[in-house]
């Protein structure tokens, strides 16, 4: 098998997966709405209370730009005997198929020994087996690359899943 210079490359960068399709952006929309709604009603009637909602729907709009704008690391790298992955979504939260990162970490060292990947739904993943947590790497549509680079520095790969 023949490596191009991309898959033995010891960096690479992932493609933005966000998943955030008309549901998300149209949420996203609607909460930034409800914010300017809600500070055009304070104002007109003179009703403070309503101003509450404007941190609620901006947090909202906060959250669902972060959904539709990352769900997958910035870059993996090997350096050594290590995968060092950047600005991972490291907690995040599944609403239907719209991944929603919480927190994000700038940098996570794994051991080759303990990178394992698997497809859950359609996704290839990095299941971290001692915290419980799972890491969105790629949709299967776009994980060709990905899975070569892989097989490139001796990572174990599981099938593609369709």
């Amino acid at each position: 098998m023949t490596h191009t210079s991309a898959e033995l490359s010891p960096s690479l960068t992932l493609p933005d997966n966000s998943v955030g399709g008309l549901y998300s952006y149209s949420a996203l929309l609607a909460s930034i709405s409800a914010g300017i709604a809600a500070t055009y009603y304070s104002i007109t009637h003179r009703e403070p209370l309503v101003l509450i909602a404007v941190p609620l729907s901006l947090a909202a709009a906060f959250f669902l730009y972060r959904s539709v704008s990352t769900s997958t690391p910035d870059t993996i790298s090997v350096e050594g005997e290590s995968i060092i992955l950047t600005n991972v979504p490291s907690w995040s939260i599944w609403l239907n198929k719209a991944i929603v990162p919480l927190v994000i970490s700038k940098r996570i060292e794994i051991k080759k020994a303990d990178f394992h990947l698997e497809w859950l739904d359609q996704s290839l993943t990095w299941n971290d087996l001692q915290n419980g947590k799972s890491v969105h790497l790629a949709n299967s549509d776009e994980a060709k690359t990905l899975l070569a680079w892989f097989n490139g520095h001796g990572i174990t790969v599981p099938p593609l899943s369709l």
